[in-house]
């Protein structure tokens, strides 16, 4: 996939993946350079943006996977960093989805603790708009 060569395209790459986003793990994190670009006047393209973008495209090939309700073992993880939340629902076979989001600058100052907390009450909010 070529790079993206003005704002459009890079909103069209960015929807693209927020769509696929349930098998990408730890997105807000990996495409901020994405989306602080999209947010730029002037639109530059340079490695840090290339990097992103094969990093998110090697995740989704990575990541697809076909769900086995049969699987022993179901797990959810979560995480957060300090620009993002994600979870992860894996089997013991296979990750079947990922979701995650981004901080708000607010939510960027909470302490790792309050937003570990925050990761599990948006892991609860995912699974309650994606399998109830």
């Amino acid at each position: 996939m070529p790079a993206p060569r003005n704002q459009e395209e890079l909103q069209t790459l960015l929807g693209m993946y927020n769509y696929l986003s349930r098998y990408i793990p730890n997105l807000a994190t990996l495409n901020k350079p994405l989306r602080d670009l999209s947010k730029q006047q002037n639109f530059e393209w340079n490695t840090s943006h290339e990097e992103a973008k094969r990093g998110i495209q090697n995740a989704i090939s990575k990541n697809l996977s076909y769900f086995d309700p049969e699987a022993n073992e179901i797990e959810v993880i979560t995480d957060a960093s300090q620009h993002g939340l994600g979870a992860q629902l894996s089997t013991d076979r296979a990750t079947v989805a990922f979701a995650s989001c981004s901080l708000s600058e607010t939510e960027q100052r909470y302490s790792q603790m309050e937003k570990e907390m925050l990761a599990k009450e948006f892991t609860s909010i995912c699974s309650e708009e994606q399998y109830a």
